[in-house]
């Protein structure tokens, strides 16, 4: 081999290792375990000065520093940051869940079937809570919460939407009217709230609601009272073709074709 072969090979090969070594950088600390934006940041990792604070690890995961604490919140008096993640659970309940005690929540007997069927299911919601769903109409639906541990009907009669929920075993959040339920609904059943609740102590309490597709188009700007969306009254109405007369569950849900009775 002559002289300018072996320049040219040792060339090439200088090369790739420097290509490797750019592309492949060795670690220069053992990779800690991180699992929160607090975590992160303490580890040192690059925290973003976004609104609200991002960290993101050397792996590329990102956590999202919690509004609730930090006491931001945007023009609707919501969390600016209203995640499953940053409403986080306890452990979550791995038993046979109690028979429903229906005499800790008066009332909520009258859906027993649909409490008990969705029991036997075991938990769904803020680690040791089952989350029972059924129709009341078109577009609506109400909701009632039962603890598995004690069977304790913590909630019936004061959660009901129109365009389902969103929940999470693991997360103490519920979104009823979600965004991304939303956006493929008819403007008609746009009209209305997102609405965050936290499981708190046992308890469901509201933290805020914000208009229907708020910052994604479509929703009334901010100083607008998200409430006055749809008022919720039963309201008859006459199908113009047919003459049938039907109840729906708000003046909202009143479809094309058919008018209020007045």
């Amino acid at each position: 081999m002559d002289r300018k072969t072996l320049i040219l090979s040792g060339t090439a090969l200088a090369a790739i290792v420097i290509a490797a070594i750019w592309l492949y950088p060795p670690s220069s600390e053992p990779a800690r375990a991180v699992n929160s934006f607090e975590e992160c940041a303490a580890a040192g990792y690059p925290v973003m000065e976004s609104y609200p604070r991002r960290c993101r690890t050397p792996d590329d995961r990102t956590f999202t520093e919690n509004a609730a604490i930090s006491g931001g919140t945007d023009e609707y008096g919501c969390p600016a940051d209203l995640s499953f993640e940053n409403y986080p659970a306890g452990e979550v309940f791995r038993g046979i869940p109690a028979e429903a005690d229906f005499a800790t929540k008066p009332g909520s007997e009258t859906f027993r079937s649909r409490i008990r069927e969705a029991m036997s299911q075991g938990v769904n919601f803020a680690g040791n809570y089952v989350l029972a769903e059924w129709g009341c109409g078109t577009a609506c639906q109400e909701y009632a919460v039962v603890d598995a541990r004690t069977g304790a009907v913590v909630s019936y009669g004061e959660l009901n939407s129109g365009s389902g929920a969103d929940f999470r075993i693991q997360s103490r959040l519920l979104i009823l009217n979600p965004p991304q339920n939303l956006l493929p609904m008819p403007e008609l059943y746009r009209q209305t709230t997102t609405d965050y609740y936290e499981m708190k102590d046992g308890e469901m309490e509201l933290v805020c609601k914000r208009p229907a597709l708020a910052g994604q188009g479509g929703a009334p700007p901010p100083g607008q009272n998200p409430g006055e969306f749809c008022i919720q009254v039963i309201t008859p109405a006459r199908n113009r073709v047919t003459g049938e007369v039907r109840d729906f569950p708000t003046p909202c849900d009143v479809p094309a074709g058919w008018d209020p009775v007045r």
